[in-house]
């Protein structure tokens, strides 16, 4: 009889939980797709009883903005910031409280980036002028792809330089035996993750808007 090796024993427990984590994805797919049907008809006729001349095009597209704004940038940042930490640190992210401050700092970043979110991706007239800007830089698809990947590389390297400079400073300040130190790596991986995650959003929703503009 064959005994199972040492380093054998924690695939079972690794498939169940990429099994898991489908299963999510699909149920939440499956339930995303009414509910968006259900809010853009409604959104419709909320237009309609408010007098608000809006295309339907345009509901549309402020739906799909603000999905990517309050659910697909929260997901993507917590994502990366749990990967980055473990990519430099080998290990998973610690689960902590921030500080009052911090705490504070986190909702105004999370409104700004939010409502810059919507205001970018929701209107199909700057979709429409965003279309046309890439047709002139970029008028091949491949060529397309590599531009809006230079615009999130660079926005997100815009929005984290500020961040990084200003815990890279508290932490070259701070010994590593205060208690502290942990809080202001924890409060840089944050606004990092944040940072890039919004530039990742960014990108998705302009594809969103650019979607609606061109199907719809």
């Amino acid at each position: 009889m064959q005994t199972p090796q040492p380093h054998d024993e924690p695939t079972a427990p690794r498939r169940r939980r990429g099994v898991v984590r489908t299963l999510v994805v699909i149920a939440a797919v499956c339930l995303s797709v009414p509910l968006v049907i259900a809010l853009w008809i409604g959104g419709i006729l909320g237009a309609r009883e408010l007098g608000i001349a809006v295309s339907a095009n345009q509901v549309f597209a402020w739906i799909l903005a603000g999905m990517v704004a309050l659910l697909l940038w929260p997901l993507l940042q917590r994502r990366t910031a749990r990967e980055s930490w473990r990519a430099e640190h080998g290990e998973p992210l610690p689960q902590r409280r921030p500080t009052p401050t911090d705490a504070a700092a986190r909702v105004v970043v999370r409104v700004i980036g939010t409502v810059a979110l919507i205001a970018i991706c929701g209107p199909q007239d700057i979709a429409a002028a965003l279309s046309s800007l890439r047709n002139v830089a970029a008028p091949g698809y491949a060529s397309s792809a590599a531009l809006l990947q230079l615009v999130a590389l660079v926005l997100g390297v815009v929005l984290l330089l500020p961040a990084m400079l200003v815990t890279g400073r508290a932490l070259d300040r701070t010994p590593r035996d205060d208690p502290r130190y942990l809080d202001l790596q924890l409060r840089q991986n944050w606004y990092a993750a944040a940072a890039m995650s919004w530039a990742g959003a960014l990108v998705i929703g302009i594809l969103f808007a650019w979607l609606v503009l061109a199907v719809l």
